[in-house]
């Protein structure tokens, strides 16, 4: 049970002030099958653990029973059972407090949205700009005033907005993160941030041939992990042994991989029912624009003569495609949305989970993650979350390949510009001269 007090200064843009009802609207609303949130935003991911948010998800509730007004100002919160990862997940995008209120037009505000954070937006061009505004006047007169991002097209290409001068922060693309790195002044205007995020390839068990662990196993062995790392991108991004990039668990990122063999990947071959790589059906990867997947499928014909096809979509409907769960295997990047094993083990693997784009299911691997869900403390949940991971590597679901980092370019003028490892960049606390930021 947790209880929330409202700090007496919470206000809307609007001046209106921030009331526990507008928390508890805000969360039931979330939940809401009519919300429209993407399923990797929705509220059924992050509040699943407040009582009665399965019945408001599934339509038959339109109160959510865990959530109570207690006063103007104090809200309660009850959980169906612990849970030692609710406070980030509160934190979230798919729990922000908004203005019920508002005027909705197809989804979107009427008018100026009424939001609640230290900027308000001054003006909006759909595919063109977002300006915003900060609220309170900045006392100590080093903070930003002001934040433009450019949207659209013109947003398409923020490293050469930042090389001609039109923007103040940039993402540094992939190809060009080597030299600017070995730029004697571009390198030391580079923020460099390792993400809590795992680019990897993720397979049905109950589809043909994948179905034969022998089959899936190969394919993890057959695979030089480490090349991508450290020839695909030239040592920028970090090598994955696992699903979970360093530092999110503990000392330790927990089982990893066995290392490639390409003779022990021949010998799984010989194992399986098919016998020989011959005899082994077609593989279809399928994925959006992905390299690296591209890669494991020449190595997989080429070393161990397998049948590999990768299927590229567009992004709408390679993402329609994972939400169906319908792909026999699948190339993902993905990013933790709070800093916790629990986004991505239990996101991309939990039997219950609404992201869960295999149809996995291992009963030891969620009671594992229940066990870490409601550990007394971190190092005991650490070890079930340990333990889960090391599910996923004996079933042999996932091949791991790399853990991203974001190079972000600076404009000397900037100060205290920190990124997360959930890839968050806190505008507030930048420090600048008194002008506005233009973001890319």
């Amino acid at each position: 049970r947790y209880t929330a007090v409202l700090r007496p200064d919470a206000r809307f843009h609007d001046g209106r002030p921030i009331l526990a009802a507008d928390v508890a609207a805000s969360l039931t609303r979330s939940l809401s099958p009519g919300a429209g949130f993407p399923a990797s935003l929705s509220g059924p991911l992050f509040l699943a653990d407040i009582a009665g948010a399965r019945d408001v998800a599934a339509g038959t509730a339109t109160t959510l029973a865990g959530v109570s007004v207690l006063d103007d100002r104090t809200v309660l919160i009850d959980l169906e059972r612990p849970r030692t990862d609710f406070l980030p997940r509160l934190a979230s995008v798919a729990a922000m407090v908004v203005d019920v209120t508002a005027t909705v037009d197809a989804g979107l505000p009427a008018g100026p949205p009424n939001g609640s954070g230290p900027f308000r937006v001054l003006s909006w061009t759909a595919d063109h700009e977002l300006r915003l505004g900060r609220v309170a006047p900045d006392e100590r007169g080093d903070r930003v005033t002001g934040v433009s991002y450019v949207l659209g097209p013109a947003a398409e290409r923020p490293f050469n907005l930042y090389q001609q001068g039109l923007i103040d922060l940039a993402t540094v693309p992939p190809g060009s993160a080597g030299w600017v790195l070995a730029d004697p002044v571009l390198s030391t205007r580079v923020v460099r941030q390792p993400l809590f995020a795992v680019h990897h390839v993720a397979f049905r068990t109950d589809q043909a041939p994948l179905d034969d662990w022998y089959v899936r196993r190969a394919i993890q062995l057959a695979f030089p992990r480490r090349a991508v790392a450290e020839v695909m991108f030239g040592g920028l991004v970090d090598p994955a042994n696992g699903l979970l990039p360093p530092d999110l668990l503990g000392p330790s990122p927990g089982t990893a991989l066995p290392p490639p063999d390409l003779a022990a990947a021949r010998d799984a071959i010989g194992r399986s029912r098919y016998g020989t790589a011959a005899a082994v059906p077609p593989i279809e990867i399928v994925t959006h624009a992905d390299q690296v997947v591209e890669s494991l499928r020449d190595v997989l014909q080429r070393d161990l003569g397998l049948r590999v096809t990768v299927l590229s979509l567009p992004w709408p409907d390679f993402l329609a495609g994972l939400a169906g769960a319908s792909f026999p295997a699948h190339g993902l990047l993905w990013i933790a949305d709070y800093p916790s094993p629990d986004a991505l083990l239990w996101t991309l693997f939990g039997s219950d989970s609404p992201a869960n784009a295999t149809g996995y299911r291992n009963p030891a691997f969620d009671a594992a993650i229940e066990a870490a869900r409601q550990a007394p403390d971190i190092a005991t949940r650490d070890a079930h979350y340990a333990r889960a991971h090391a599910h996923l590597v004996e079933d042999a679901v996932i091949l791991p390949t790399y853990h991203p980092v974001d190079y972000l370019l600076v404009h000397p003028r900037l100060d205290n510009v920190t990124l997360t490892p959930i890839g968050l960049l806190a505008v507030d606390a930048i420090e600048v001269e008194p002008l506005p930021v233009v973001v890319g």
